[in-house]
Parts: structure tokens; C-alpha cells; sequence
């Protein structure tokens, strides 16, 4: 939880910090392109390496998050 909660906090900080730079250096409507970029680039990692639980029991979740090499 802990690791979830600096992780959070660490994204807030960097676009609070990072939006009033790039909207007046590039504008608005380039800056909310690359926050969706970003965005859209995340989704994918975590439809890759998020693993299926709805509808399995807790022994096949476990089985799930086995590390793959």
C-alpha cells in the first residue's frame, strides 16, 4: 500500500510541477497530447503484466502472480 501511495504522490507531484511549464512552452492542447500518450502507454503495460482475477479462486491467483521469466 505504501509503495501504491509514493507512487501516486510522485505522479501528482511530476504533473503539477510539469503542467504550467510545457502548457506555456507548447501550449495546452500539446500538453494534454502528451499527458494521454502517457496515459495511453500505461494502459498497455498494465493489460500486459496485470494478471486475470475475476472469476478464479485465490489458489489459481497465486498461481497467476508466479514470476514469468
Amino acid at each position: 500500500m505504501s509503495v501504491a501511495v509514493f507512487t501516486l504522490w510522485t505522479g501528482n507531484f511530476t504533473v503539477s510541477y510539469s503542467f504550467p511549464a510545457l502548457n506555456e512552452g507548447i501550449g495546452t492542447t500539446w500538453t494534454f497530447w502528451i499527458y494521454g500518450i502517457i496515459c495511453l502507454g500505461g494502459f498497455f503495460i498494465i493489460r500486459k503484466y496485470l494478471v486475470e482475477t475475476r472469476g478464479k479462486s485465490l489458489e489459481e491467483i497465486e498461481k497467476g502472480m508466479v514470476r514469468r521469466e
